[in-house]
Formats: C-alpha cells, structure tokens, sequence
C-alpha cells in the first residue's frame, strides 16, 4: 500500500476550483481536464485550497495548511483526501 497522502483536485471553471497553494508534489496522477490526484511524501507540508460558486457568487472560499501523515508499518490504512483535508 502506498505511503503517500493523496488529494484529489476538482477544476470546473469559476464553479468548483481545488488546488494546491504550495508544498511539493511527489507524484501526479490527471484523471480528465478537470481532475487530477497529486500526492505528497510523508512529513510533507502543503496547502489546500478549496472555492466553490454559484449564481449567485461565492459559496464556499477555504484554506487549509496540512502535512502528509507519517507511515506506520503496522498500518494497513492508506490515505487519501477528497476536497477536504482528512486521514
């Protein structure tokens, strides 16, 4: 199993925008044009940038500084974030 923290980003022009602010990406996977998986190493720190929209404007607008889980090698459990930052 991966040791890898995944985060999974969602670009849907000026209506759902998920990115990543800094941190280095240790691997990238592109899904389609709106979708991709980026990964971070353990110990890593980067941060996580959500923005969602709606006709009538901004719904949603957040931050968040994470850092990649450190492995455990008892740990069958692998990581992976979707849109919010969680083990």
């Amino acid at each position: 199993m991966s040791e890898l923290t995944h985060v999974d980003l969602t670009w849907l022009k000026k209506r759902i925008e998920n990115w990543i602010r800094f941190g280095r990406i240790a691997e990238e996977h592109v899904i389609d044009l709106e979708r991709r998986v980026v990964s971070f190493a353990p110990g890593s720190v980067f941060a996580f940038v959500r923005w969602a929209s709606n006709d009538y404007g901004t719904v949603v607008s957040s931050g968040c500084r994470a850092g990649a889980l450190a492995a455990y090698p008892q740990s069958s459990v692998g990581r992976r974030t979707t849109a919010a930052l969680h083990a």
